[in-house]
């Protein structure tokens, strides 16, 4: 039994408990406007309106209060004429958190949210900023976006390694890894002491209190930012395996090209650089564009202020933005920053306020460049189940279920020759397994395995042999984006077999490099192919170019007392809270926070491109059919090789890893009931699609997205203790959500198939 205490977690969110959450993306709480007029504040001191203003969030957990009691006030002055810091807002007389969405008038609330209150609520207290997400938006038919027309993508692709940062005073980590490098930071990011106060250009003063400082350049003075000298340590801090782990420096003699091999750096600033890679869709006068960041996740939050600050000319109707949950990336989320001298809890965000802003430009300067790329095009699309072996596939909870198949699409510059790099926009690649298999060893800015896809697609292998031959690399740029990589789905500790046999097993360069080649190959052979007719699968055919897409925003309940505290109380994940007011008093089902989050699907004639705003299960978009002929969770004949004969029970553990078993482990304590799984179709039968691309982390990060059949608790503690069994992800989790998902998911389906 394993006590979660908050951001001990994989992901961003994490869930106290079963109950699921109602359907509320299409319904708003019930309430009622009221048009009142401030209330008399004596009146409202009666009530005790700052003590309600305390919320308890649990035991040992509990936000600051709103405000200080308030002062004596003349009835002619205007209360909310007071100064309140710049996280709180003014409200009847009192600071209140931005979380807390208490109001009196409609000018308290932000936009897109009205002052409501609930039925039956005395309207002298304060009432609600309410935000009720609006209907879907489909195109074509939504204004702006009436009809289709010539299809035109475009590609293009932007750096995001950030370019300094502050670094930990030598002496001031404490572990080393293989290689000799200090992995984790075990000072106090307000005490210069323990870091070097440089700045992120990393250029130190030439003075003797800066001597043990790594500087990169000469001193010209301090940063124009400033963060220079004041007082608080910007880091990297790479997302993923516990918190404090600033990144470093490459060393020089790290650095190609006079270093040869997997493990050397691109740059002092990474191993391999993250970026941001955007493919523009252009159909008519329909517009979306998909950017996919090198990052562990994206709040939705981020993206509609993304969105808010697109040029109008640009012409967007749409921005999606999804994560590839690297994670060897500074943290976009907030849970991994540093902690006070070696805490396993962090007490400050790893979303450092500087590179988040960075992440913000570069995302917008890429979504302009890939509209100023469009041109018209000509689509082929492939998919290729891989098998289990020599992928490096991990699914330690049961049921064991991986969904191996690769789906890609090629744009060519319309009318050209798709064998031709000349011709080459760009490639669209989607697989589902989480990029680490680096694992908690490495200490630089990495992209992981996708890296190394990328490469060798853009520019191919200039060796081979008869098995794994050569390819002439497809120019353009390449583009991936990671699918169903929940449940947990990832390359740790499992081998893969390179394009030279070699087979790599530890957690290292050298395997994402393998890992990465094996998966370009894959691609090349299929795209070498071309399908005959009634054929989709290890081949590649030239597909329709219809282009539609709907949208729904959604609200969410957080039934995660973590999240509260973490979220509210200590601001370590910084997003907007939606409908929810403390003066409600303690959190409880009849009281939760809500996130605002958002569903997407879009279509290209036969491939259907589904957002999930978190991490979903494989089980979730295969469908489960211990016999499905359609399309089984694995291949069938590795099943085959260790299962009973009803084809759910392992027969026995695979020490070797030869045999990959079929859904439950025998030695489960707390096995999931597969008899409770609705018997759901597989993806493409729903979508009435020969092609899926399942979009994970697509513009939201809500954590594990648990199917409801398994997602179990304690019966005691909720999800600050993790349930016996395989129930890691229920506390690094949102909540019971996965529901509400897939029936907003259908509404999408049903609204682009309607036509």
């Amino acid at each position: 039994m394993k006590l979660w205490l908050p951001f001990v977690l994989g992901v961003s969110f994490v869930a106290c408990s079963d109950t699921t959450p109602p359907n509320s993306d299409l319904e708003a709480e019930d309430t009622t406007p009221a048009d009142v007029s401030e209330p008399d504040r004596e009146a409202d001191a009666d009530q005790g309106e700052a003590q309600d203003a305390e919320v308890e969030v649990s035991a040992d957990t509990e936000p600051e209060a709103d405000a200080e009691p308030e002062a004596d006030v003349d009835a002619d002055v205007d209360i909310d004429d007071i100064n309140c810091p710049d996280d709180e807002r003014p409200v009847g007389g009192l600071c209140r958190k931005d979380f807390d969405r208490s109001c009196f008038r409609e000018d308290q609330c932000r936009p897109g949210e009205e002052c409501l209150w609930r039925e039956g609520e005395d309207p002298e207290r304060p009432g609600t900023c309410t935000h009720t997400p609006g209907p879907p938006v489909v195109c074509p038919g939504a204004p702006g976006c009436e009809t289709a027309g010539t299809l035109k993508v475009g590609f293009a692709a932007r750096t995001l390694t950030p370019q300094g940062w502050e670094l930990a005073r030598p002496g001031w980590s404490d572990s080393i890894n293989e290689w000799g490098f200090e992995a984790r930071f075990v000072g106090d990011v307000t005490d210069d002491n323990t870091f070097c106060d440089c700045g992120r250009d990393m250029a130190c003063p030439p003075t003797e209190e800066f001597a043990d400082c790594r500087s990169l350049g000469e001193y010209t003075g301090p940063d124009a930012d400033g963060t220079e000298a004041d007082g608080f340590m910007q880091g990297a801090w790479i997302a993923g395996f516990g918190n404090s782990r600033n990144a470093a420096l490459c060393p020089e003699d790290w650095i190609r090209p006079a270093c040869e091999g997997a493990h050397c750096c691109d740059s002092v600033f990474a191993h391999d650089d993250i970026w941001a890679r955007a493919t523009a869709f252009d159909s008519g006068d329909i517009r979306v564009v998909w950017v996919v960041i090198d990052t562990v996740g994206y709040f939705y939050s981020d993206i509609m202020r993304i969105r808010d600050a697109l040029p109008p000319e640009w012409g967007v109707d749409h921005l999606l933005v999804s994560s590839t949950h690297t994670h060897e990336a500074p943290d976009t989320i907030g849970q991994w920053g540093p902690g006070v001298f070696g805490a396993p809890l962090p007490t400050d965000t790893g979303a450092v306020r500087e590179w988040m802003e960075d992440v913000h430009d570069v995302v917008i300067g890429t979504v302009g460049d890939a509209v100023g790329a469009l041109e018209p095009t000509d689509v082929y699309a492939t998919q290729v189940d891989t098998g289990p072996i020599g992928f490096a596939i991990r699914d330690p909870r049961d049921p064991f279920v991986y969904d191996d198949r690769i789906t890609a699409m090629h744009f060519v510059r319309e009318g050209g020759d798709r064998t031709e790099s000349a011709d080459s926009l760009g490639i669209l690649v989607n697989w589902h397994s989480h990029p680490e298999s680096m694992g908690s060893e490495n200490v630089f800015t990495s992209s992981d395995y996708p890296h190394w896809l990328r490469l060798y697609l853009e520019n191919g292998f200039a060796e081979g042999s008869e098995e794994f031959p050569a390819f002439e690399g497809l120019g353009g740029v390449a583009v991936f984006a990671s699918g169903s990589v929940g449940g947990l789905l990832n390359p740790l500790h499992r081998p893969v077999i390179a394009r030279d046999g070699t087979e790599y097993s530890a957690n290292n360069y050298e395997k994402a490099e393998a890992l990465g080649g094996r998966l370009a190959d894959v691609i090349f052979k299929a795209l070498a192919t071309t399908c005959s007719d009634g054929e989709t699968v290890g081949c590649t055919a030239q597909i329709s170019e219809e282009l539609s897409f709907a949208s729904q925003d959604f609200i969410v309940d957080i039934t995660n007392v973590q999240f509260h505290a973490a979220g509210m109380a200590l601001g370590i994940y910084i997003r907007e809270i939606y409908n929810w007011r403390a003066t409600d008093g303690n959190i409880g089902d009849v009281n939760l926070p809500k996130l605002l989050s958002n569903l997407t699907q879009i279509r290209l004639g036969p491939v259907t491109m589904q957002t999930w705003p978190g991490e979903p299960f494989s089980e979730l978009t295969t469908g489960l059919f211990p016999g499905n002929t359609v399309r089984n969770p694995i291949l069938g004949e590795w099943m085959d090789l260790n299962c009973a004969e009803d084809r759910r029970t392992r027969l026995e553990d695979d020490a070797l890893e030869e045999r990959f078993g079929c859904f439950i482990d025998p030695n489960n304590p707390n096995p999931p009931d597969l008899d409770l799984f609705p018997t759901t179709e597989p993806l493409g039968a729903r979508y009435e699609s020969e092609y899926q691309v399942i979009i994970g982390l697509g513009n939201d990060q809500l954590g594990y997205l648990v199917p409801p059949y398994d997602f179990k608790t304690h019966p005691d503690f909720g999800a600050l203790v993790e349930e016996e069994g395989d129930h890691y992800e229920e506390v690094v989790s949102v909540g019971n959500v996965v529901d509400q998902i897939i029936d907003g998911i259908d509404t999408l389906t049903d609204l682009l198939l309607a036509d």
